[in-house]
């Protein structure tokens, strides 16, 4: 007989096979299976059961995805069946740990990890836009641009999903005190300062080192974005001005910077992180400038411990990216 906390784990892999049988043969499937997984997942270790099988769970979520979701035919059958299990037994994982009410180094590098299994199964279904775009990919964009930043927030919560931790987590990094709007205030100057930078590390590696220079802004790489439905913009510049700030903030800087500074200090912590961050962006040529912004962005985080500040730093970074793409069309 297999005790209840034991067995508890199998319902989410029965679950993962049933999306999976339902959607067999097509992306839905596959997205659908992904999500039942995580979904349960979080449920199941967020209510304290232990699931001390992660990598045997994983095999049989691949094994599920692999046979049933995938069409035979699809180039990413593969892939997708590797990554999804990689997914669950890295996810089930999480539910082996003891419940402790701090971040810890292992909990930025589970945050991590489960972000690029996840965004590494939703891009094999949904391939990244190229700079080539126009506005015919902009429901491409919008898809991706507002499903990327729910998938790092959904890592955050996995990480966070024992009620003290992510209590304690919430109260540290997003107390409203009475210093709080100095802290944003605080955050939109860095947030500037980090364009300033930006720009001119772009320019030495353009011009200097004439390498070429690849834009991650969707704004930017889509020479017609102006032009494009007024909604279909809107949504696309909430995504990249306030979605991805507050999750990208939650998980660099509150799960992974935030767990190695607390063991390892702040340097060897904001380093490590900062070329993390800058790399999660896959995109070389914007590698060392992207870097450079974790670092500050890490530094203000740390000086405020809050990630109010943080967050308005990004968001200001992204937001006169954006309104300058606008403007020079």
């Amino acid at each position: 007989m297999v005790p209840p906390r034991q067995r508890a784990q199998w319902w989410w892999v029965v679950l993962v096979v049933a999306a999976a049988a339902v959607g067999r043969g097509s992306a839905a499937g596959l997205l659908a299976a992904t999500a039942a997984a995580v979904a349960t997942l979080g449920a199941l270790v967020a209510a304290g059961h232990q699931l001390r099988t992660p990598w045997l769970v994983g095999a049989v979520t691949a094994a599920a995805v692999f046979v049933l979701a995938a069409p035979p035919s699809a180039p990413t059958r593969v892939p997708i069946a590797l990554l999804t299990g990689g997914l669950a037994a890295l996810a089930a994982g999480l539910g082996a740990r003891p419940a402790i009410d701090r971040v810890t180094v292992a909990d930025g590098f589970y945050g991590v990890g489960l972000m690029i299994l996840l965004s590494g199964v939703f891009t094999a279904v949904v391939p990244l836009p190229s700079p080539t775009l126009s506005t015919a990919h902009l429901t491409t964009l919008l898809v991706l641009y507002l499903i990327t930043p729910p998938l790092e927030a959904i890592t955050v919560l996995l990480v966070l999903a024992h009620a003290p931790k992510f209590t304690r987590f919430v109260a540290a990094n997003y107390a409203w005190r009475s210093t709080s709007w100095r802290e944003i205030g605080q955050g939109v100057t860095v947030g500037v300062a980090i364009i300033l930078l930006s720009s001119l590390l772009i320019q030495v590696e353009s011009v200097w080192f004439r390498l070429p220079v690849h834009p991650n802004n969707p704004f930017v790489y889509d020479p017609h974005a102006a032009h494009a439905p007024v909604l279909g913009i809107a949504a696309l510049a909430l995504a990249v001005v306030v979605l991805a700030p507050l999750a990208e903030e939650a998980l660099f800087r509150g799960l992974l910077f935030g767990g190695m500074a607390a063991r390892w200090g702040f340097w060897p912590a904001a380093l490590l992180s900062a070329a993390i961050f800058g790399g999660a962006h896959l995109n070389l040529s914007l590698w060392l400038p992207l870097s450079v912004a974790g670092l500050l962005l890490a530094l203000v985080y740390f000086r405020t411990r809050s990630l109010w500040s943080s967050t308005a730093a990004h968001a200001t970074l992204n937001g006169v990216s954006v309104l300058l793409a606008l403007l020079v069309r």
